[in-house]
């Protein structure tokens, strides 16, 4: 038996349901003081979530009406749903609650959904302290898989609104004079407060191809395959800037999330002879530039 609590109440749910069972229709009450756009993003994810975005199973009907007690409330219904575990999520605003669904469909069949109270949050430089001028920020819930929303400037200050009703939040935030974006996570405290973020600027490298007798380009891809890998030989997530106007570049900008020493390798070329890795060290917030000076098969 599993006890799942939702909206201070505890439900008794039965085990994993039989593989023989039905998918099942059913209805799920969402209430709530505020009830604009409630249910109208709603859908199911496995719990624990599936990375595939094709698992959702999203609402077959959104309705407004009357709860049992003549309260407002919207109903939301979902039809063909294998019986297991899920969360509802409510994607416009990133929210979500443990749900089961058992052969006679879901349990509970009520869902308090929280007033939706916007987080303000601004951002400075770790380093520094000053706040930052920003040009975008995209934000999504930490742990729900969700694609990234852009968060909207308040008006007349340097906060940054985010609609939602998680507390915790992943953030890429682009800041101007860079082209390559910085990555943060942020915990809500409270929400009458604007939360300050810290972001550590990390270091920009733009890596550069050169021949002395010809012209080096290489596709978007080749440049994705580049290697840059920290002290401890773990691969750093860092997808290359690029110029996007055209198939082929000679040079391609990566960030790295701290100073540090970094080994860059470049993948195998056709027209070039491979080249040897460089180690570079890279200080915090620095932009720097690292040049291979490749040969052309048939040259030595």
């Amino acid at each position: 038996m599993t006890d799942v609590v939702l909206d201070g109440r505890s439900l008794e749910t039965p085990g994993e349901p039989s593989a023989t069972e039905s998918p099942v229709s059913f209805e799920v009450e969402l209430l709530s003081e505020d009830l604009s756009a409630l249910g109208e993003f709603a859908h199911l994810v496995s719990d624990p979530p599936s990375a595939d975005p094709l698992a959702r199973i999203h609402a077959a009907s959104v309705e407004a009406r009357p709860n049992a007690e003549g309260g407002p409330c919207v109903v939301v219904g979902f039809d063909d749903v294998p019986p297991g575990f899920y969360r509802l999520v409510l994607a416009n605003t990133q929210w979500s609650a443990p749900l089961f669904v058992n052969a006679d469909g879901a349990a509970p069949k009520a869902i308090r959904v929280p007033v939706l109270v916007p987080a303000l949050f601004v951002f400075h430089d770790l380093l520094t302290g000053q706040s930052l001028e920003v040009r975008t920020v995209l934000w999504t819930a930490k742990g729900l898989g969700f694609q990234p929303t852009a968060a909207v400037r308040w008006p007349g200050a340097t906060a940054w609104r985010v609609e939602s009703h998680a507390d915790e939040f992943d953030f890429t935030v682009f800041v101007a004079g860079s082209t390559a974006p910085i990555e943060a996570t942020a915990r809500v405290a409270t929400r009458s407060e604007v939360t300050r973020v810290d972001l550590d600027p990390g270091a920009s490298l733009t890596v550069v191809l050169r021949d002395a007798t010809a012209s080096v380009f290489a596709r978007h891809a080749w440049w994705r395959a580049i290697e840059i890998l920290d002290e401890h030989g773990v691969r750093v997530r860092s997808a290359p800037i690029v110029e996007a106007s055209v198939p082929f570049a000679r040079q391609g900008e990566f960030r790295v999330p701290r100073a540090g020493r970094y080994t860059v390798r470049l993948p195998p070329l056709d027209s070039h002879h491979d080249a040897p890795p460089q180690v570079v060290e890279l200080a915090s917030g620095a932009a720097q530039r690292l040049e291979f000076q490749l040969t052309a098969l048939g040259c030595r």
